[in-house]
């Protein structure tokens, strides 16, 4: 069974300071969010783990921004970058990326730019 995790990003004076990992963990325990402003606000800053790696197996989230070669069908491979996001309908799209060259470049938290893309 893969396990449920997710990563929230803690704001110190409104700029992305650390990462709190919660969730169900290996051992089966459960880490719950850090709510100290508010269960609202936790959740809405984290960001579910998509159960993949990247080429230098680190572990990718929704909310960060991939590079990777995708499948453009006759025409081949091409390198892009796009954002992790979930699609009610089709899930991830992870069958348009050759997964061997996907390497996570950024998130929405720690790159403020990347919210705008």
């Amino acid at each position: 069974m893969r396990e449920i995790q997710f990563r929230q990003a803690i704001y110190v004076d409104d700029k992305f300071h650390h990462w709190h990992h919660w969730g169900f963990m290996p051992d089966l325990s459960f880490v719950g969010p850090d709510s100290v402003n508010g269960l609202a606000l936790a959740l809405d800053n984290s960001c579910q783990s998509t159960g993949l790696k990247d080429k230098n197996g680190k572990e990718i989230y929704e909310g960060d921004r991939i590079k990777g070669k995708m499948d453009y069908g006759p025409g081949g491979f091409v390198e892009r970058e796009v954002p992790i996001r979930w699609h009610n309908e089709y899930g991830y799209q992870w069958n348009y990326f050759d997964l061997s060259t996907i390497e996570i470049i950024g998130n929405i938290h720690d790159i403020p730019e990347l919210r705008s893309k």
